[in-house]
């Protein structure tokens, strides 16, 4: 009998901004979680009514509440760490980008998981090349979905909100600049290079 553990499985939600810039700059980011994450989404849905944001799209939202849902949600201690995103520039190549920054978010937290990953808008057709090619980085897949805008969880959310957060900073929004350095540096936010 082997003393090996079962590998532990994860749940990765992820989102992506900027192909209107076409090619200056994207954005995806990636939420990574144990594969167990309702008690999390519950609270991530108390924070959305505390804070006024609700459950609609960052850009949606009033400044204040966005603002405020930021810095409340980096105060959750359950999510210091499993905040990634990447920056891309000078690419158009947007579906590959995606799958490097969904690979290099698993590698930074357990090469050995089983992961079910959720991306914001992937089409059917793509869901199979998808997995295929985090196979192909040598990434245990259990599930790749694609997840349509009704079937919005609060994860998806904050995947849409580090997104967004992530990109207000980058065009200069000094408030969220300053709430971005401070994630970073406290290891909250985590950018992966590309």
């Amino acid at each position: 009998m082997s003393n090996q553990h079962p590998p532990h499985k994860l749940c990765c939600f992820v989102d992506e901004s900027g192909q209107d810039t076409k090619g200056e700059f994207f954005i995806v980011s990636v939420i990574v979680t144990q594969s167990e994450y309702a008690a999390l989404e519950i609270e991530l849905e108390r924070i959305e009514e505390r804070t006024g944001k609700g459950k609609v799209k960052w850009r949606d939202a009033k400044d204040g509440a966005r603002i405020e849902y930021i810095r409340q949600t980096l105060a959750l201690e359950i999510l210091s760490g499993a905040l990634t995103y990447n920056l891309f520039r000078g690419t158009t190549d947007y579906m590959t980008s995606t799958v490097d920054a969904v690979a290099q978010a698993i590698v930074f937290h357990d090469t050995q998981a089983r992961v079910t990953v959720f991306v914001d808008g992937l089409p059917k057709s793509q869901i199979k090349w998808f997995g295929t090619e985090l196979r192909q980085r040598r990434i245990a897949i259990k599930k790749v979905r694609g997840v349509r805008k009704e079937e919005s969880s609060s994860l998806m959310r904050l995947a849409d909100a580090l997104c967004g957060f992530v990109r207000g900073a980058l065009m200069g929004r000094s408030e969220l600049e300053e709430i971005l350095t401070q994630a970073r540096a406290q290891g909250i936010v985590i950018e992966l290079e590309p």
